[in-house]
């Protein structure tokens, strides 16, 4: 995660898809790890007083782990990803 979100090449760009697009073999790192991962990304969520780039890349992450199990359609923070699938469990 450090990796993608400190990236200098691409920190010029406010889109959190091209920290992924730029860094996808660290991201499918981080989707192949599966419901582990998965625990470890919505534990790290709930408790992160930020709501940036980190959470984010967090909550896509999540996402892609869940694939269509995930309950949440719509959101642009991951904080607001992360409040709308907790109401969900």
């Amino acid at each position: 995660m450090n990796k993608i979100i400190g990236d200098k090449e691409i920190a010029a760009s406010s889109a959190p898809i091209d920290y992924i697009e730029h860094n996808r073999q660290e991201y499918d790192s981080i989707i192949n790890t599966g419901e582990d991962g998965l625990q470890y990304l919505t534990a790290e969520l709930k408790s992160s007083k930020e709501n940036g780039l980190k959470e984010w890349i967090m909550a896509k992450a999540s996402t892609d782990i869940l694939k269509t199990d995930n309950p949440v359609t719509e959101w642009s923070t991951g904080k607001e990803w992360i409040n709308k699938y907790t109401a969900h469990e």
